[in-house]
């Protein structure tokens, strides 16, 4: 399949341990002060440990289960791609010039991540927090394809949420309208972008078949 570029967590709330602190015993301030002085400084190190471990837990837990082969993602890249199933929205619109069979190219530009040697990476995570090109790909993928405006894009599906602002901003309103995306796809409705939502959702693009250009379109990352 051609690639043509053009430049351009789920996050668990785990319960934070409360270490029990215990009066400590009554104690003389001669020899057995010292035992006494030992115990608090045993106590105070296990109440940093439990803090330190509890926090090591949210740390961890804040990116995806295959955070270490999946980064995050870093930038937008146009695709060009070539459907070979055929598309029904688009032969819906346009028939008799397209039908359902026809296979054809088409252009999306997606959030992207890099390999080593500059090459793009679809497979990608990123999420509330998240600022940059990335987030804007998404908030126009959301609009033009999911958003009471969709019903100006051939493919799109109307989820009833307004057009969100492009500012590259992954705040409350890309993540209540990702989560809308995900579970009309039928996916973890988290509210964090990653290879799932990648590969079922449509975004923003055009399509060309035979002289027939059709910029107000929307499609899968793959045919």
């Amino acid at each position: 399949m051609d690639h043509t570029a053009r430049t351009a967590q789920p996050a668990d709330h785990a319960q934070r341990a409360t270490p029990v602190l215990r009066p400590a015993s009554p104690g003389n301030d001669g020899d057995d002060g010292r035992r006494t002085h030992g115990r608090r400084r045993r106590r105070i190190a296990g109440f940093l440990l439990a803090i330190a471990t509890a926090t090591g837990g949210l740390v961890a837990m804040a990116a995806p289960a295959d955070a270490s082969t999946t980064p995050r993602c870093s930038a937008s890249y146009l695709w060009h791609k070539f459907d070979y199933n055929g598309d029904a929205a688009l032969s819906a619109a346009y028939r008799p010039w397209i039908y359902s069979w026809t296979q054809f190219h088409y252009w999306i530009t997606t959030p992207i991540a890099r390999y080593s040697d500059g090459s793009p990476r679809w497979s990608c995570w990123m999420g509330p927090g998240a600022t940059g090109e990335p987030v804007k790909a998404l908030q126009r993928a959301l609009n033009a394809c999911y958003s009471t405006y969709s019903v100006h894009w051939v493919g799109g599906h109307n989820l009833g949420f307004a057009q969100l602002t492009v500012d590259g901003q992954f705040g409350s309103k890309t993540k209540a309208a990702l989560i809308a995306v995900q579970r009309y796809h039928g996916l973890t409705a988290d509210g964090v972008y990653g290879s799932q939502t990648a590969t079922h959702m449509k975004f923003k693009g055009e399509t060309d078949n035979d002289g027939l250009s059709i910029s107000n379109y929307c499609h899968t990352l793959d045919g």
